[in-house]
């Protein structure tokens, strides 16, 4: 019967395994000293052992409705510019001289400033507190060989490195308050410059603004009323003038006009007597603080006082006493200086109302004007308001910053000296030595079984050549092959009891 050409290969690896079987105390050997040798490894090569801490970002302790934060920038790139500033040569000369001491050498400073740069790493864990808040916690680690010196440089980083964020922040906030406060002071300026012309043109224009036009126009009604009882008084008074003129002249001619009137009486008391019914009839009509009855209680007045220095007696008293000699004439000198006084007050009064009505035509002039330069104000005050309170919120913010009541990182962990260190990887320095020992002990097994095979079985024929194969002798015991078998199983287990005992030496001395 033939024998499959796949049949013999699985004959073969079969012998293999065979080989193995009977050589097991090699593969017993070469596992236990390749791990002996591992851990030898593991003992005598340089270690690098990892420190760690880790801190929590925290939310500002007071909240942002009071008092809102002026450092809104990305957390990501933040911490790269405080990583890179913590990095930067006077950190790192300072953390040398802390942790290290000083190095003897410029050189050798820029060899360890390198080293450590190398050695230091920030990770970042996100973990969702709720559907809009996200917790963040750092981990900065470091690596050295000296597992207490790992630990007292990455506390130290710690320590800096929580402390260039207060410190970053403060900075911010102080700028943020200087940049808003500049832009204050330039709108203040600008809102200034705008007031002063509009104050500047105000006072040039003082009683032609808006403002003043109901009083301006009311002040032009009155002079305007006051200059039409003038003209009344004027020309009364003018009529009167003319009368005493006519009546002297009749007097110095030896006319008896005014005595053939109202016999007894002298034409200081006649004209009195009129004027005093000419008063009557205006009270009749106007109330008294009416301008023509105060007019003719002035003229009254006058009259009165006129006769009095004429005369030297009351002319009320009396009314018959005789004249004194010329008496038209203290009368028409009196009458001539009330017609100066009211030609001086007709020429006031039309001078008033030339200014008063200047002022009103000159109102919509200056009216435009003015809101010409008033524009743009509202939007300027408008925009220095909004400065100042800006300013006022930055500086709020800059306090918190300042004592610390902001954004905060909190330590969560300290560092502490490890003990297993994070290279080599033991797992992978066993391995390695694992697969040398068996490749030491192994490997010539399975090499001689290969290169200098033996037939053992039927199969091993068929892996070699499609023939039959037509009888098959089992193995015969004799003395000599047990005495042989007997020898081999007690030099495996001698060598695989060896090889435990050298494996748990070196756990006991190396562990």
């Amino acid at each position: 019967m033939g024998v499959k050409p796949s049949d013999g290969k699985a004959g073969f690896l079969m012998e293999i395994v065979g080989v193995l079987l009977a050589s097991w105390w090699t593969v017993v050997a070469g596992s236990c000293f390749g791990l002996a040798g591992g851990m030898v490894a593991m003992k005598y090569l340089p270690k690098t052992y990892s420190a760690s801490t880790k801190f929590l970002v925290t939310p500002p302790q007071i909240p942002q409705e009071f008092v809102r934060s002026t450092v809104t920038d990305i957390m990501a790139a933040r911490l790269a510019i405080i990583q890179e500033s913590m990095l930067s040569r006077p950190y790192m000369i300072k953390l040398i001289e802390q942790t290290f001491g000083r190095p003897g050498t410029e050189k050798e400073l820029d060899m360890m400033i390198g080293r450590i740069k190398g050695a230091v790493s920030v990770a970042v864990t996100r973990y969702p507190v709720s559907q809009n808040t996200t917790a963040l916690i750092f981990e900065l680690s470091y690596l050295d060989s000296d597992p207490k010196r790992a630990a007292r440089v990455v506390n130290t980083l710690t320590t800096l490195f929580m402390e260039e964020n207060n410190s970053f922040r403060t900075r911010r906030a102080e700028e943020t308050t200087k940049m808003i406060g500049t832009l204050g002071d330039s709108a203040r300026i600008e809102l200034s410059a705008k007031e002063k012309l509009i104050a500047d043109y105000k006072e040039q224009h003082l009683y032609e603004t808006p403002e003043q036009l109901d009083a301006n126009v009311k002040l032009l009604e009155s002079r305007n009323d006051d200059l039409e009882s003038n003209q009344k008084s004027l020309e009364a008074a003018s009529d009167r003038l003319h009368l005493l003129q006519s009546q002297a002249q009749a007097a110095a001619a030896g006319s008896s006009v005014t005595s053939a009137a109202i016999p007894g009486a002298d034409p200081s008391t006649q004209r009195l007597a009129l004027l005093q019914r000419e008063l009557e009839g205006l009270r009749s009509r106007y109330f008294e603080d009416h301008p023509e009855v105060r007019a003719k209680k002035r003229e009254i007045e006058d009259l009165q006082a006129g006769m009095r220095a004429a005369g030297g007696s009351d002319p009320e008293a009396s009314g018959s006493a005789a004249a004194p000699p010329g008496p038209f004439d203290a009368a028409i000198r009196q009458q001539e200086k009330e017609l100066a006084r009211l030609g001086d007050e007709h020429k006031k009064l039309r001078a008033d109302i030339a200014t008063y009505s200047a002022r009103v035509e000159a109102t919509p002039r200056v009216q435009l004007h003015l809101a010409e330069l008033n524009k743009g104000y509202g939007a300027l005050l408008a925009q220095y308001e909004d400065y100042q309170r800006k300013v006022r919120s930055a500086r709020g913010a800059q306090t918190i910053e300042e004592a610390e009541k902001g954004e905060q990182f909190n330590l969560i962990q300290e560092a502490v000296p490890p003990t297993v260190p994070v290279r080599p990887v033991a797992l992978i320095v066993l391995m390695a030595g694992l697969a040398v020992g068996l490749v030491l002990f192994v490997g010539p097994v399975l090499a001689k079984a290969v290169l200098q095979p033996v037939v053992r079985s039927e199969e091993v024929i068929g892996s070699w050549a499609d023939v039959p194969v037509l009888v098959s002798i089992p193995r015969i015991s004799t003395p000599q092959t047990i005495s042989s078998d007997r020898r081999t199983r007690v030099k495996n287990i001698v060598g695989a009891a060896v090889s435990c005992a050298v494996l748990a030496a070196s756990v006991l001395i190396f562990h």
